[in-house]
Order: structure tokens, then C-alpha cells, then sequence
């Protein structure tokens, strides 16, 4: 089995999530569980930190003034690639970070279909939940993402 370290950072910035910005920064032991021609899966996790900065919102006239915050977590996560057939692969994606204050829960799903020699057909679907959602937004979220890739 392989062993590895790593250092997982996500910088996020999404408007419509009621953060100005989010930024992980964790460092991980890894291991590859199994590896075949077919299809394989990796498991990772340990500490990290967030940095978080929320937007200032107003909620029904309830204004809550912006702010900053630094919160020490864990993170585990797993990655399964498949190859369905010399053509599409699949990827899933999964991780879970349990925070001082909150826990995010993240599943990404990703169909891959190779149309010629340079050009590659991507369709994923993204669904997250985070326990401390700022107000005015949900706890659940979810994106769907069709794209062309173009190999040079």
C-alpha cells in the first residue's frame, strides 16, 4: 500500500454562500486502500485549520455585522475512480471536515467521456451541507457543471 503526505488547501469564494471568503489549510497522511486497472480508492485525513470572513447581512431587518473567525478542524476524505470503459471514468469524490464550531459535508460526482485525441466531456454534480450556514443562506448547497476540456 502507498503511503503519502499532503497539504490540502481550498481557497473559496462564492458569493452566494454568505462568506466574503473561506481558506483550509490542513495537512494529511494518505493511503491508497486499493489500486487495480479499474478502479481505485484513496483515503486521507488530519489537522487543519479555517479562516473564514462573513458577509454583513440583513435579515429581515436583523442586520448582522461582518466578521472574521479562525477555527481548528480535522479532515478526512476519500477519492474513487473508476473506469467504466476505455472512453468514460467516474470520480467521487467525498470529505468531511468536523471544526471546533461547525462540520461540512461535501460529495462531488464526476462522469468523464473522452469524445477524441484532444477534447474530453465532463458532467459533475457537487452537493455540500455546513452545520454554521451564515443566515440568510441554506445549510445545504449543490452545483451542476457541464464542461469541455481541450487537451493540447
Amino acid at each position: 500500500k502507498d503511503v503519502f503526505l499532503l497539504n490540502f488547501t481550498e481557497l473559496e469564494l462564492d458569493r452566494f454562500s454568505g462568506y466574503d471568503y473561506r481558506v483550509i489549510e490542513n495537512i494529511a497522511v494518505g493511503t491508497s486502500v486499493f489500486k487495480t486497472d479499474r478502479q481505485s480508492l484513496r483515503l486521507e485525513g488530519g489537522p487543519g485549520v479555517r479562516f473564514t470572513r462573513t458577509e454583513a447581512t440583513d435579515v429581515g431587518g436583523v442586520i448582522t455585522p461582518a466578521f472574521s473567525d479562525t477555527e481548528f478542524l480535522g479532515r478526512v476524505a476519500t477519492t474513487y475512480d473508476l473506469k467504466l470503459s476505455e472512453m468514460v471514468t467516474m470520480r467521487d469524490r467525498t470529505s468531511a471536515i468536523f471544526g471546533t464550531e461547525s462540520t461540512t459535508l461535501e460529495n462531488w460526482l464526476q462522469f468523464s467521456a473522452r469524445i477524441n485525441a484532444h477534447l474530453t466531456a465532463r458532467l459533475s454534480f457537487d452537493v455540500k451541507y455546513d452545520s454554521l450556514a451564515p443566515l440568510g443562506t441554506e445549510a445545504w448547497d449543490t452545483a451542476t457543471r457541464a464542461t469541455l476540456v481541450y487537451d493540447f
